[in-house]
């Protein structure tokens, strides 16, 4: 998302999109040979902030799978497999395993298009190449910018996008506490919220950190 609205905030719409370790496997198999690939696209909007599009192409990622471990809680089932290929609600039991596309096959196809074109195509590592080791990782990435003038002149494209805006918002919502949002949107509220606030961090998260920076030898602001 932030190499993409490197490109917005100059008025074009941008696209960036890399691949990653293989922890994905093509569907109908439980072999991790993709990566989470994931995708960043922004659109610049006039006088507010862009709606951003972020996201990996998997349902989730080992990360939060991690957490939830630690937490003690459960996944839902249609996160990862077990390394023999079974569904299970147990982060642990699938650490090991696959993590699963988005839209099942169709992820999968995206993973792929995905790795074509920023590993095979430029040149870098792609499916079981990439992150062979810690000092070996050689990602490839790909950054698009399109300049929305060259189809229709800027004030032609603010007002269709706004108009197109407008017609998902005014969409009532089946819950009315959570109203229809755009891509971004809560993201850039709570950052908005952050840089008033401050973040907020855990005791044991302030405790990790600490004994992490004395076992570096840095100080610790915390």
């Amino acid at each position: 998302g932030y190499h993409a609205l490197q490109a917005a905030k100059h008025g074009l719409i941008g696209w960036a999109l890399t691949n990653a370790r293989a922890e994905m496997a093509p569907w109908g198999s439980a072999k991790m040979v993709l990566g989470t690939n994931p995708w960043g696209i922004a659109i610049p909007r006039k006088d507010t902030h862009a709606i951003v599009l972020d996201m990996a192409l998997t349902m989730s990622g080992k990360g939060m799978m991690r957490w939830l471990m630690r937490e003690g809680k459960p996944m839902p089932d249609n996160w990862a497999l077990t390394p023999s290929g079974e569904r299970t609600t147990d982060p642990a039991a699938a650490m090991d395993g696959p993590v699963l596309p988005i839209g099942e096959y169709k992820g999968y196809g995206l993973s792929l298009f995905t790795d074509v074109l920023a590993g095979v195509m430029t040149g870098a590592m792609f499916g079981l190449s990439v992150f062979q080791d810690d000092r070996n990782h050689d990602v490839g990435h790909v950054m698009l910018a399109i300049d929305p003038t060259v189809f229709i002149s800027q004030d032609d494209f603010d007002q269709r996008l706004e108009q197109l805006v407008a017609e998902v918002k005014s969409a009532p919502p089946i819950d009315p506490s959570r109203p229809v949002l755009l891509p971004g949107e809560v993201e850039f509220k709570r950052m908005q919220q952050r840089e008033r606030e401050g973040i907020p961090m855990s005791r044991e998260t302030v405790e990790k950190l600490r004994a992490l920076s004395d076992e570096v030898g840095v100080a610790c602001p915390l």
